[in-house]
C-alpha cells in the first residue's frame, strides 16, 4: 500500500490497481506561525495512525520534505517539537511489519491526484 503524506492531506492508492481511490484528507488552521516541517511531520504521523487502526501492515510513505524523510530514516535525535513528532512516528511504525520512508518531489506526490 502506497500512502502519501502532505502538510494538509492523507491520501491511500493500492499499488497494481488502476483506480486510485481518496480516502481521507485533513485540514487545519494553527494560529500562529507553524513550521512546514511540523505540518509534514504532523501529517506523516496522522497517517500512519489512520494506517495502523486499518490493521494495514506493509506500508510505504512517500513525502516531498527530503528533511523529515532524512529524520526518519536515520538514527539522528533532536530535541525540538519536530524531533518528539519523529520520535512518535519511529515508535508507531515498529508496529509494521514493513514500513518504507520515500522521498517524492512534490510534483510526483500531485500527480497522483488528477
Amino acid at each position: 500500500m502506497l500512502v502519501q503524506a502532505e502538510a494538509n492531506a492523507v491520501k491511500r492508492w493500492d499499488l497494481g490497481q488502476s483506480n486510485r481511490s481518496f480516502i481521507a484528507a485533513r485540514s487545519w488552521k494553527q494560529a500562529g506561525h507553524v513550521d512546514t516541517l511540523l505540518k509534514e511531520a504532523n501529517a506523516i504521523l496522522l497517517g500512519i495512525k489512520w494506517l495502523l487502526e486499518m490493521q494495514v501492515r506493509l506500508v510505504e510513505i512517500e513525502n516531498d520534505s527530503l528533511v523529515v524523510i532524512r529524520y526518519l530514516t536515520s538514527h539522528d535525535c533532536l530535541v525540538s517539537s519536530l524531533g518528539h513528532l519523529i520520535d512518535d512516528i519511529k515508535s508507531l511504525s515498529a508496529n509494521f511489519r514493513v514500513v518504507l520512508f520515500k522521498h517524492v518531489l512534490g510534483r510526483e506526490i500531485n500527480r497522483h491526484i488528477t
